[in-house]
């Protein structure tokens, strides 16, 4: 079957009620599964809207929705049982954006996004609303290879931090840490420090220690490379890089954690494989090809959680099988899979540190 490369959200609220949003001609479509009596809605919410969006949902149990309309206005959205309200946030309109994100830290409102300055150079835009005033903030400015990747928002301490890319000189991946308190952003430091070009982008912050993952470009192909990085107050150090798939057009690295298992999922040729560690990335499983991706049409999900205290972020998206069918492919139990060999050209790329 086929892996289709759409933007599909999943929202779950603390009575595990799941919301799924998709954006289709102009509209932003979303399907409530009413966990207790298993009852199905569709509700267009937003009408205008270009195809740039993003939802979040808060500890307030409203879910929030941040879009461009067709006048480039950009509008922030709320969704709470049947009732929902929308502002304005933009006083005149703006350029397209790219890679709109919103992110609640709290009940405090992050939005992130790209906006075009001339061909392969974009800027980056932070807006912050802290429960009384907004502030905004240019990140950085930073210049693309070929393609403009996407970038992960994680909690950190007092803030967020910001993993993107920037092809400055060579590309590679930089973290910039923001501070709530003094509403600034500190200087950016260097995460990779490779000269092979890459795609995509995933991570899993667990106190100070970066789960980070990415395709990288091997003889003109693509592998999944993983690294795992610890955060100091100046600096971030490298512990562990692994290859860790074929080189094989391997597209979408994706982390779960998952039943004290990290585990690292990606697209190869439209199927679903995956490792998993025990130990926190040290040493990782066979690679494992599901069976069921190659008999479904499968999409990978963005997802988000009613923020219950004291817990953690497990992962930002998972694949899945398409709507109607929304299941998790990729990690769990090991029912159905087929072990792939990892040959001897992606072994002979592993370093540690």
């Amino acid at each position: 079957m086929a892996f289709y490369n759409e933007k599909v959200s999943i929202a779950r609220d603390k009575s595990n009620n799941i919301y799924m949003f998709y954006w289709e001609e102009g509209k932003i479509i979303y399907n409530y599964f009413n966990n207790m009596n298993g009852e199905i809605i569709e509700n267009k919410i937003i009408t205008d809207a270009l195809e740039e969006y993003d939802i979040a949902i808060g500890m307030d149990g409203k879910i929030y929705i941040v879009y461009q309309n067709n006048y480039n206005h950009l509008f922030l959205a709320t969704i709470f049982g049947e009732k929902i309200d929308s502002i304005c946030l933009t006083v005149k309109p703006i350029p397209n954006v790219y890679n709109l994100t919103i992110a609640l830290d709290e009940g405090e409102i992050h939005i992130l996004y790209n906006i075009l300055l001339e061909e392969k150079e974009y800027r980056l835009y932070h807006h912050h609303y802290d429960k009384y005033d907004w502030y905004t903030n240019i990140i950085d400015e930073i210049k693309i290879s070929e393609v403009l990747n996407f970038f992960n928002i994680e909690y950190y301490q007092d803030g967020i931090i910001l993993i993107y890319y920037d092809s400055s000189q060579v590309e590679n991946i930089y973290m910039k840490k923001y501070n709530k308190k003094d509403k600034k952003w500190l200087d950016k430091l260097q995460i990779t420090k490779n000269l092979e070009d890459k795609l995509y982008i995933d991570t899993l912050l667990y106190d100070d220690i970066l789960h980070l993952t990415y395709s990288q470009y091997i003889e003109k192909n693509l592998a999944i490379k993983y690294e795992r990085f610890k955060i100091l107050e100046d600096r971030i150090v490298m512990e562990k890089e692994k290859i860790m798939s074929n080189t094989e057009n391997c597209s979408y690295p994706t982390f779960t954690y998952f039943e004290d298992k990290l585990w690292l999922s990606w697209i190869e040729y439209d199927n679903v494989l995956s490792r998993y560690s025990e130990y926190e990335g040290e040493s990782w499983s066979s690679i494992y090809l599901w069976n069921i991706s190659k008999r479904s049409d499968i999409v990978r999900y963005k997802y988000c959680e009613y923020p219950f205290k004291g817990t953690k972020k497990n992962f930002n998206y998972y694949f899945g099988k398409i709507y109607p069918e929304i299941s998790f492919i990729g990690f769990g139990p090991l029912v159905d899979v087929v072990e792939i060999p990892l040959k001897k050209k992606g072994l002979s790329m592993i370093s540690q540190f």
